[in-house]
């Protein structure tokens, strides 16, 4: 059983666990009750943010992994709810400061890039254009143009990993390997080198 899930990627009841993705989302509304959980949302939204972005080229250097593959079905579901955490980790953090939420998000001071405010700004608004995009609609209303709108996530990433870094001096480090462990992955699969066959 745990071959056929690694190297052949059986995953029992994926159906069942695709669909519960798609409800895991509204689990964010809590934070209009307890938005002191807004960092929560936010380590969440980060982890499922890299995951979302690295398992395609991972599944492409490592084709041994059959998990892997299997596990790229889930980027649509997985990415929604990055970006619905994101978005309530914004949110979260302007109530519990007491801020008003729309006039606090076009302030100058939420936009001043040399602190975390900015960054987190522009992660915030990158996450509602991914997600408003995330749609067939938007498929067929975007067209060619819709592939170029979803790599924003590689500029969320990006934003998100110097966001924290600013938040927390002592995450700066950890931040930058794990960009640096993107490009690396990214420009493997890039080139079709493949680790594991």
């Amino acid at each position: 059983m745990l071959k056929n899930l690694i190297f052949h990627g059986q995953i029992p009841y994926f159906s069942t666990l695709k669909k519960i993705l798609r409800f895991l989302p509204l689990i964010a509304l809590i934070i209009f009750i307890k938005p002191e959980f807004y960092r929560d949302f936010g380590v969440l939204g980060w982890w499922i943010l890299l995951f979302v972005v690295l398992i395609r080229p991972l599944s492409d250097i490592l084709p041994k992994l059959g998990i892997l593959k299997t596990l790229t079905i889930l980027r649509k579901e997985l990415g929604i709810i990055s970006g619905i955490f994101i978005l309530a980790h914004g949110i979260g953090f302007l109530l519990k400061k007491d801020l008003p939420v729309i006039v606090s998000l076009f302030s100058p001071k939420f936009w001043n890039f040399q602190s975390f405010f900015g960054w987190g700004s522009l992660g915030l608004f990158l996450a509602i254009i991914l997600l408003l995009t995330s749609n067939k609609w938007a498929i067929k209303s975007l067209k060619k143009y819709w592939k170029p709108v979803q790599r924003l996530v590689y500029l969320l990433v990006l934003a998100t990993a110097i966001h924290i870094g600013l938040v927390n001096s002592e995450e700066k480090i950890s931040s930058a390997i794990i960009v640096a462990i993107l490009v690396l992955v990214w420009l493997l699969a890039n080139r079709k080198i493949k680790l594991w066959k």
